[in-house]
């Protein structure tokens, strides 16, 4: 894969929330998982989600970042980040989906996640 195209995958891959593991993720809905894995579409689909919970500027500064130094690691600062590994046809847009399903176990409220725990124990949204 060329660097830019890491690039964007990395960009996917290090948002600003933090995601919640399982032990076996659902499918997410309307995802064709094999769909063209192009860093463009990735991109668009992964910007969409995090605007919905509002952290644009500091998930973009975190990925420049990560562009710079290829380094997969959270960030252990205020906010976390997804990482997906995988294996398989997982591609970027799949991988958001799958993020974007566990939001609705996190209850903003009180700041918990059902179920609790996640990785660090940081919460995801």
């Amino acid at each position: 894969m060329s660097f830019y195209g890491y690039s964007f995958i990395v960009l996917a891959l290090f948002s600003i929330s933090t995601q919640a593991y399982r032990h076996t993720p659902a499918q997410p809905p309307n995802v064709n998982t094999n769909a063209d894995v192009k860093p463009q579409k990735t991109l668009e689909v992964h910007n969409k989600a995090r605007a919905l919970v509002g952290v644009m500027t500091y998930a973009q500064s975190y990925a420049n970042e990560r562009a710079r130094d290829c380094a997969m690691k959270h960030s252990l600062g205020p906010y976390g980040e997804n990482l997906a590994a995988g294996w398989g046809t997982m591609s970027g847009p799949v991988a958001t989906e799958y993020w974007m399903t566990e939001k609705e176990n996190y209850d903003y409220d009180t700041n918990t996640y059902d179920p609790p725990g996640n990785y660090i124990g940081q919460s995801p949204y």
